[in-house]
């Protein structure tokens, strides 16, 4: 916000939040995690021995839960040209 705020080209941007949630089960949760490089960088073995041992403790506490996001949009329209 601070890049766009200074910049010259743009009117004052505004912001807006937006918070939600969804429930995961533990196939919807590790389904999500194969997704982030940092898992798919794991060799095939220990990531699927990770996910499985995730998977384990999400069904062993109730067999889902919700994860909390918060998405954030900036807005600003730019300048006419003088």
């Amino acid at each position: 916000m601070k890049l766009l705020g200074e910049s010259e080209h743009f009117e004052p941007a505004t912001h807006r939040s937006y918070p939600w949630s969804r429930m995961h089960s533990p196939e919807s949760y590790t389904d999500l995690l194969r997704t982030l490089s940092s898992y798919r960088l794991l060799a095939d073995d220990r990531r699927e021995a990770l996910l499985a041992a995730i998977a384990e403790v999400i069904a062993a506490y109730g067999g889902e839960f919700e994860l909390r996001y918060e998405t954030h949009l900036y807005m600003a329209k730019r300048l006419r040209e003088k």
